[in-house]
């Protein structure tokens, strides 16, 4: 089973070390940014350069809808459910929303 993992903020400084480290180990990296596009895909080009797997999402991570979308765009992408245990997507997206989804997507059971 491939490993993946959701790297928030990950265009820029830590994040995007943590991006690079990531894939440099095996993993499929998704690294989200809000305003970074140029600074996003000048990372992934470099990652992919190096033989990486990297692909960028976009989203406004304090707005709901934002947050659902680019969630939907990485199942869609992934063509698999990642949420299919997560029980806050049932009641709606809390405070621990992301935390939640960052350890499903990287703990999956």
């Amino acid at each position: 089973m491939t490993k993946r993992v959701l790297i928030t903020g990950g265009a820029h400084r830590l994040g995007s070390q943590l991006c690079e480290t990531f894939a440099q180990a095996g993993w499929e990296v998704w690294c989200h940014y809000h305003r970074s596009a140029e600074a996003a895909e000048a990372l992934c080009a470099r990652v992919r350069a190096a033989g990486g797997l990297i692909n960028s999402v976009q989203a406004n991570l304090h707005d709901e809808a934002q947050r659902r979308r680019m969630m939907a765009d990485i199942v869609a992408r992934l063509a698999l459910s990642l949420m299919r245990r997560n029980r806050l997507m049932s009641r709606g997206l809390g405070v621990n929303w992301t935390s939640t989804c960052l350890l499903r997507f990287l703990c999956p059971a």
